[in-house]
């Protein structure tokens, strides 16, 4: 994979007593994967993103511990920008630096491969805008992302070539936030958050 370098150890927490590797996505990895991305994404602005099955990318890394996942961070390369397509741990192993070892490892792959800026979208997730915050990036731009029921569609869209809408998701310039919210029930304000590279 890109850049690829050994695996990481890192010394779990002493109430654990099972130390984490983080290494590169295989294959066989892809139940425990698909279980963690779900679990981890359930309780946070993105739980709309489930899956039922791995889309690959440039850089893949995982957190195992036990041959289990247990965190996550998906990496599209497209050039000298990469951008963050998920990051997550599971519920049960928040809070002891799994998601802060996948980044320093991708960071370092990064940077190593000549990418000068790495970017994140967040939606409405106080707890993962300070985590990006507290690991250097800052916010760049933001949008709207608006989720259209389908009684709500129905003002925006009409019926073409025999399709009829019965949901959507838009965007719209943020300076729109307040119109759109008395307009939709579900706007969530998306936040591009930016790191250099050294």
């Amino acid at each position: 994979m890109l850049g690829a370098a050994g695996p990481v150890v890192r010394d779990a927490p002493p109430e654990s007593g099972r130390p984490v590797e983080v290494r590169d996505y295989e294959t066989a990895d892809e139940p425990s994967w698909l279980r963690c991305r779900a679990l981890g994404l359930l309780d946070t602005s993105h739980g709309d993103e489930a899956r039922q099955f791995k889309v690959r990318t440039d850089l893949e890394l995982v957190a195992a511990g036990d041959n289990v996942v247990i965190g996550l961070l998906d990496v599209a390369v497209p050039g000298a920008e990469a951008t963050i397509d998920v990051a997550v741990v599971h519920p049960d192993h928040r809070r002891r630096g799994i998601a802060s070892a996948l980044l320093g490892q991708a960071l370092q792959r990064l940077e190593r491969c000549g990418v000068h800026t790495v970017d994140a979208w967040v939606r409405d997730d106080e707890p993962a805008l300070a985590w990006f915050a507290r690991h250097g990036f800052v916010e760049a731009e933001q949008y709207l992302r608006i989720h259209a029921s389908a009684e709500e569609v129905g003002t925006v869209l009409s019926v073409k070539h025999g399709l009829e809408p019965v949901a959507a998701v838009l965007h719209a310039r943020v300076e729109r936030e307040t119109e759109m919210r008395h307009r939709f029930e579900r706007v969530q304000v998306c936040r591009r958050m930016v790191r250099v590279l050294a």
